[in-house]
């Protein structure tokens, strides 16, 4: 609860809340940039309301670390080293969450990467390809591989939500491929 408190300064509050009336009760949610930051405290409140967690990042040993946190709340994980510019990586993710727990409830895209900064004739093109690579592409090889597997039961049940800023425009256009009965989808900038 420490490090989440460090890390994101209103996690410790999300932390303590749960109980009998838990949110995310048996809700299976894909986390990625799951082993730090602000995707460690993220996994930290899920647990602790009682969703299922898919941890995914590149580092397996930040992973590690936060599904053991996650496991001391009581939280069922499934660690997936995961690039999710790499739509292998995306599929395998959501392949295994599926083998395990029958379907995805909740995407939280949280990976990426900072942009490059300085002048534009100085910039690197291969940075600001993998920017757009994981922030953009990223965000959107994890919508299509979850939204076949993604089957509420009732209209608004499911959810999306993406914090980076590259996802503002794939989110701006999922309106017109999904049907909001389908899911909901949540942007945080």
């Amino acid at each position: 609860q420490r490090d989440a408190g460090l890390i994101y300064p209103g996690a410790a509050q999300l932390i303590t809340k749960g109980g009998p009336n838990m949110r995310l009760a048996n809700k299976v949610a894909i986390i990625t940039e799951a082993g730090r930051g602000i995707g460690r405290a993220i996994a930290l409140a899920y647990a602790k309301e009682g969703a299922k967690l898919v941890l995914a990042a590149r580092t397996a040993s930040e992973l590690e670390e936060t599904e053991s946190m996650t496991e001391s709340l009581g939280a069922s994980n499934l660690i997936v080293p995961t690039d999710i510019s790499q739509q292998e990586d995306v599929e395998r993710m959501v392949q295994q969450t599926v083998e395990r727990y029958s379907t995805v409830d909740v995407l939280v895209n949280n990976a990426g990467v900072h942009g490059p900064v300085g002048p534009l004739q100085d910039t690197d093109v291969s940075y600001w390809m993998r920017t757009f690579q994981v922030n953009v592409f990223g965000a959107f090889l994890c919508w299509r591989a979850v939204l076949p597997n993604n089957a509420p039961t009732e209209p608004g049940q499911n959810n999306q939500h993406d914090r980076r800023r590259g996802g503002a425009g794939c989110r701006n256009c999922l309106p017109d491929r999904l049907s909001f009965d389908q899911c909901g989808i949540n942007s945080i900038y």
